[in-house]
């Protein structure tokens, strides 16, 4: 259900496996880091960067929602953030 997921704030998933008993994802590649690393490195973003992230980590949610598809890890690790600062 979660590869089939078309949206610019969510990371395409390629393939879904089994290798030797253990399960895999490769998803795109996202050129930038996660949100931990970039506040880390960065600090406290402005107003307008901070409204724009969480808009876009709200609307990925959303289309997920109406998918029938509930995140249930989400954490700053596990949103990316590329250069342009688009989740």
């Amino acid at each position: 259900a979660v590869a089939k997921l078309n949206h610019p704030n969510i990371v395409h998933i390629h393939q879904i496996g089994e290798c030797d008993g253990l399960r895999y994802m490769v998803l795109e590649y996202v050129d930038g880091r996660n949100l931990r690393d970039y506040l880390a490195r960065k600090g406290p973003p402005d107003l307008a960067v901070t409204l724009s992230v969480v808009r876009q980590v709200a609307l990925a949610l959303q289309k997920a929602h109406e998918e029938g598809i509930v995140h249930r890890d989400i954490k700053p690790e596990n949103i990316l953030i590329n250069r342009k600062v688009e989740v």
